[in-house]
């Protein structure tokens, strides 16, 4: 059994705000499984999710072309293999992002960061370790920690003015929860290192 027509909705409307406020979403096979297990609400309509819904796929597929050979969820994954239970045919949703195809051009991995927060797609089911091979569990490992990772604050930004002239104060001080630490990026390298502290 899976989740009720008004469950669906309801879980699906709980993960996009969740989305929205910078939260970080795993998603992988049977939740976007047609009818009885695929979620729905806004998570749908507003495209939250990296893949259109679809059946699982319900035969044997191994890892073929990496889309964005960089990506930190597959760094050190050689291969992988999944015995059953991956995506089925579908497609990529827009604002998606392909990561990395089964050799039959199944989706594997696919992210999505126009949101606020991270979305990630894996298209397998680690409820059957038995029927995973490879580095699933370094993938696995990667994507979620890809995800979490990828949650920071965008207030505004990016913002430039003329080297000498002006100066902005940007204060992190205030944010709220717990911060375990602060990094800025204020040259637009990608690279966290501009600066220390609050």
């Amino acid at each position: 059994s899976g989740l009720s027509d008004s469950q669906s909705v309801v879980a699906g409307n709980a993960l996009a705000a969740y989305v929205d406020e910078g939260g970080c979403v795993v998603e992988m096979v049977f939740s976007q499984y047609q009818t009885s297990f695929d979620i729905a609400g806004r998570w749908r309509t507003e495209n939250y999710s990296c893949i259109a819904a679809t059946s699982a796929g319900y035969s044997s597929g191994a890892m073929g072309t990496i889309h964005v050979p960089n990506h930190p969820a597959l760094e050190g994954v050689g291969n992988f293999t999944a015995g059953n239970y991956r995506t089925g045919n579908t497609n990529l949703l827009p604002g998606a992002t392909l990561i990395a195809s089964y050799s039959d051009n199944q989706i594997l991995v696919a992210t999505r960061e126009d949101k606020a927060g991270q979305v990630v797609w894996l298209g397998f089911y680690p409820g059957q370790p038995d029927q995973l091979g490879g580095d699933w569990q370094r993938l696995l490992n990667q994507s979620i920690g890809w995800c979490v990772q990828s949650f920071r604050a965008n207030p505004g930004g990016p913002y430039s003015i003329e080297e000498g002239t002006a100066s902005i104060e940007l204060d992190g001080s205030a944010s709220s929860g717990e911060i375990d630490s602060y990094a800025w990026d204020l040259d637009n390298d990608g690279d966290l290192d501009a600066a220390q502290g609050a």
